[in-house]
């Protein structure tokens, strides 16, 4: 196996925590997933690039994980070295109006520090899950705001392994995708914040979060949003349009609050997940002559799926 080649490292060289055949469902919103051959938390950043130096050297894929808001996994797991920085990379604090948080932070945590200080332009994002490197990713929003509206730079290890910052000006924040950082190991980001009172930010952050409650499947697994909204459609009415609300395969279902969520019902597998997806994909393509594309990321999976 390639994993046996970076065990010395592992072993001798590594400081951080390590698990093997540690199972991905626990580390997923989704609850679905077979185990990572080897689960990472580096203490720091020399550990973190020692990791994936040995990783590229020994050829063993590596995947960067988040909060895993918005992946499915295979039933098999992942064959490689999965890396979290949750553990020792969640530091966050605040200068004037410049808010500064590492990748492994949890969005939820970085929101409520801002309005502590009564600093307004993160508000817009209450209720979505997951991290700041990941919400950083994705450039993670609504259609009142994103987080790259707020960004002022972004601490990044980049492909030749260096850490650099990235300031606002050279990044694409598009829907859904940040090119610059596509190839690039988000470690943080610093957030140019505006002043407000913090009552006028909560009453925004509890809107939002009560219309979520209001209009999506909170008490089921799901990834979030399965599909990324096409040009002049809406995911979940052409879904439910086609009377596919409610559809169930296996353990999992397209839910009856929201049709843009599968939830995995206790007892889904990602194949069961999958098949949803796909079969979604056909019958919207057949109907509507819409290609959709993939919010939630496949973890394990070959390409052509």
């Amino acid at each position: 196996m390639k994993i046996d080649a970076i065990k010395p490292f592992l072993k001798d060289t590594f400081c951080g925590d390590i698990t093997y055949q540690s199972p991905l469902a626990d580390a997923t919103w989704y609850r679905i997933g077979g185990p990572a051959d080897v689960l990472c938390s580096p203490e720091d950043e020399e550990s973190l690039i020692g990791l994936i130096a040995a990783c590229n050297a020994a050829s063993v894929p590596y995947l960067l994980l988040g909060d895993g808001a918005n992946m499915l996994v295979h039933d098999d797991g992942f064959r490689g070295v999965v890396i979290s920085l949750k553990e020792y990379f969640s530091k966050a604090f605040v200068r004037g109006n410049k808010l500064f948080a590492q990748a492994g932070t949890y969005l939820n945590d970085v929101l409520l520090l801002a309005m502590d200080n009564g600093l307004s332009g993160l508000e817009y994002l209450s209720g979505i899950p997951g991290t700041i490197g990941g919400a950083l990713y994705m450039n993670a929003g609504i259609d009142q705001g994103t987080i790259g509206d707020v960004v002022f730079s972004i601490s990044v290890l980049d492909a030749n392994l260096q850490i650099r910052s990235v300031p606002a000006s050279e990044l694409d924040f598009l829907y859904r995708r940040v090119p610059q950082l596509q190839d690039a190991i988000i470690l943080g980001g610093t957030f140019d914040l505006q002043p407000k009172a913090e009552a006028d930010i909560r009453a925004v952050r509890t809107d939002l979060l009560q219309r979520r409650a209001a209009r999506q499947p909170l008490d089921h697994p799901s990834c979030g949003s399965v599909f990324k909204r096409p040009e002049g459609h809406f995911v979940g009415k052409m879904i439910q349009d086609l009377g596919l609300k409610g559809l169930i395969h296996g353990g999992a279902r397209i839910s009856e609050r929201h049709a843009g969520f599968i939830i995995n019902t206790g007892t889904a597998t990602a194949a069961d997940v999958l098949w949803l997806i796909q079969y979604i994909e056909e019958q919207v393509q057949k109907a509507y002559d819409v290609t959709l594309e993939r919010e939630v990321k496949l973890v394990g999976f070959a390409e052509n799926y």
